[in-house]
């Protein structure tokens, strides 16, 4: 199943690569995710209002507190 959800507090200002870990070494078997990227607000630029998509984010990606992840999960 493909979610949607919040970036973990405690990983705000972290690396994409610290999420991505984060998720698929998680103790609980059930909490394992597989990320596959962020919907991002166009921070840099408060012209362009829409988000946007970044899939599979370069690990050294900062994440925000207005990110998004998309993740897949088992049912």
């Amino acid at each position: 199943m493909l979610q949607q959800q919040p970036v973990p507090v405690h990983l705000i200002g972290c690396c994409y690569s610290e999420l991505v870990s984060h998720f698929l070494n998680h103790p609980d078997p059930l909490q394992r995710h597989i990320p596959l990227g962020l919907l991002r607000k166009k921070s840099e630029n408060r012209a362009w209002r829409l988000p946007y998509v970044a899939t599979h984010p370069q690990p050294d990606s900062l994440l925000q507190a207005t990110d998004l992840v998309f993740l897949i999960r088992p049912q």
